[in-house]
């Protein structure tokens, strides 16, 4: 075996061995994942989201930009295809929900099949980047089911993700 092809098989053992080690400790929420999502397009959907303090309001590059202090989520899929390629990742069951702290959305394009909000309103707006939030809405508490976005950006201060599935290859579907 060549020196770049051992180099390589021990870098992915260890990586993988890693994984291995992470994975249930990621599951059962005991070791916390910061999760950030940036400049590249993807697909992400949720089923199910539930948060606190939620705010959104258009942007000039993006589209849209959506903002919860605190959520949970049945069911998390994002993916990412280059090329033939898709990377995809799951979590949370509908007993086993995702958690999710300082949640922020930024979306070319967001889909909601039914969405709630309680104690509604247009004003007040805490805005996430300076000169953002001219208008939008704002609500106390907000529920979406089924989810989805094609954006650049999905930001998280925490998260805690059971039941994680990552699948790379050709064929495998995006969310």
């Amino acid at each position: 075996m060549s020196y770049h092809r051992r180099r390589f098989t021990t870098a992915m053992a260890a990586a993988l061995g890693g994984l291995f080690v992470l994975a249930p400790l990621i599951d059962l929420g005991i070791v916390p994942v910061a999760f950030a999502a940036t400049g590249e397009d993807f697909r992400m959907s949720v089923d199910d989201l539930t948060g606190e303090n939620f705010q959104m309001y258009p942007t000039s590059d993006t589209g849209a930009v959506a903002v919860m202090d605190n959520a949970t989520a049945a069911r998390v899929c994002q993916s990412r295809r280059v090329g033939p390629v898709v990377w995809r990742a799951t979590a949370g069951s509908p007993g086993h929900r995702v958690r999710i702290h300082d949640l922020v959305l930024d979306a070319e394009q967001f889909a909601g099949a039914d969405v709630t909000l309680v104690a509604a309103q247009t004003s007040g707006l805490r805005p996430v980047e300076p000169g953002r939030g001219l208008f939008g809405m704002s609500a106390g508490s907000v529920r979406v089911d089924h989810y989805s976005q094609a954006g650049t950006a999905t930001n998280a201060g925490w998260m805690s993700l059971p039941g994680t599935r990552v699948r790379v290859g050709v064929g495998v579907p995006e969310c």
